[in-house]
């Protein structure tokens, strides 16, 4: 996508490698507008939330844990926001990760997950999770993240939108 405007109120990063893409909802307005028969299923994680502000647009802020430091078996919440930016509604599973630097993957430690999430198209949504840091995570400094669809059982047309870390850094105690 390329656009020369300075601000464009209803795209986002989205993913890992921080894609600025039309959100859920600008492309659920296109398919609407020019509908055809195309089929697409993809996903996406924020880092940032989204929230409705006025009749112009929405305001996005960064995600961030609501401690900074937190003693394992102590729980911390982040707020995560997750798109179905396809065609049709997904049924998938998130898993939550402590990580070394901010880019998250399967390899980080999970320590929660949701399954059963379910989204339908043109859906972007921001929840809370509280996330209990295991006993057995050695005291330092870590980036909480997210993968929606971490056991991959979605096709996806993009597949590197799926995962994202927090720009804060917890210590865990």
């Amino acid at each position: 996508m390329a656009t020369m405007n300075t601000f464009y109120p209803h795209g986002g990063p989205v993913g890992h490698h921080i894609q600025w893409t039309p959100l859920a909802d600008d492309r659920l307005g296109v398919r609407h507008l020019y509908p055809d028969s195309t089929t697409e299923r993809d996903i996406a994680a924020s880092a940032l939330q989204y929230s409705k502000t006025s009749e112009d647009g929405a305001t996005a802020i960064p995600s961030k844990p609501n401690k900074t430091t937190v003693k394992r078996g102590g729980t911390v919440t982040i707020d995560f926001t997750v798109m179905n930016l396809g065609t049709s509604r997904e049924t998938y599973t998130i898993g939550f990760y402590l990580a070394a630097s901010d880019y998250i993957d399967t390899t980080d430690d999970r320590i929660a997950s949701n399954s059963g999430a379910w989204s339908d198209p043109g859906f972007a949504g921001t929840f809370s999770r509280s996330l209990k840091i295991p006993s057995w995570v050695s005291p330092g400094s870590y980036y909480l993240g997210f993968i929606v669809d971490y056991k991959n059982e979605i096709p996806e047309r993009d597949e590197r939108n799926n995962g994202v870390g927090l720009q804060q850094v917890i210590r865990i105690e």
